[in-house]
Parts: C-alpha cells; structure tokens; sequence
C-alpha cells in the first residue's frame, strides 16, 4: 500500500500526538477523510496492511523505532512492518479480546519508541549514545 506523503504526514501528526494509540490506529476509518486516505478500512486484513504501511513510513523517516524490552529491534523498515503485520492475531475477534494488553505480549514485535530533542534527565526520555533522546511510549 502506498498513500500520499500528505496522508503520511497527517497520519504521524496524529499518531505522535496520541501516542500511537490502538484505538485511535483501528479507528482510523473515523479518520479516513481527515487523511485523504482512498479505501476501504472496514476489513480487519486492511486495516493491519494500514498499520504496517504507516508503521514502515514511522521508522523510514526516523520518527521513531521499536523496541521489546529496551532492545531495538533490528532490520530495516519493511522487515521491521512485516514483523508487526505476521504477528497481529488472525482475526479481529482475537484482536478484540487482546486489544487492551496486545502490546505487552510476547507475540508482539515491540513499541514505538519516538525521537525527542528534550532532555528531561531521564525520566522519560535517556541518551542511547547516538546524541538522541528517545521518548519510551
């Protein structure tokens, strides 16, 4: 799937301001005219193609990076999306019932982790080493 650098863009904005909140990514046909975004969203299986195309652009625009466990995860931005796409439960009703803690499983790839240039001391944000501080959502 390949959306506009606009709808891109509109998408992250929100995202970041929200954290890349679940709720806000499955509602994302709520959003639909706001992004500019053509499609239908209504299916499970495309709404994950979503998520993973917005997620691979995150990460190709060094937004962000994932992480499980304070380890960044390694691979390049497609990898990285396919990783998240694989592993989404199967349907939406299995979805459903882990929406709430899904992040934390062990079948989860990771969480976003965003750039920041603020350094807080530490609190929520600490140095890796390569001059950057990194919000851990």
């Amino acid at each position: 799937m390949t959306l506009g650098r606009d709808a891109y863009t509109s998408i992250i904005d929100h995202l970041k301001s929200q954290f890349f909140a679940t709720d806000e990514l499955w509602a994302v046909t709520a959003y639909a005219n706001d992004y500019s975004i053509m499609g239908d969203y209504t299916s499970y299986q495309n709404r994950i193609n979503l998520f993973s195309s917005v997620l691979e652009e995150i990460l190709r625009r060094e937004e962000a990076r994932i992480a499980k466990k304070g380890q960044f995860l390694s691979g390049s931005p497609e990898e990285q999306a396919n990783q998240f796409r694989n592993a989404f439960p199967t349907t939406l009703e299995e979805m459903n019932e882990k929406d709430a803690y899904w992040w934390y499983l062990d079948e989860c790839p990771g969480g976003l982790v965003w750039y920041t240039d603020i350094d807080d001391n530490g609190f929520e944000t600490s140095p890796t080493g390569d001059g950057r501080f990194y919000l851990w959502t």
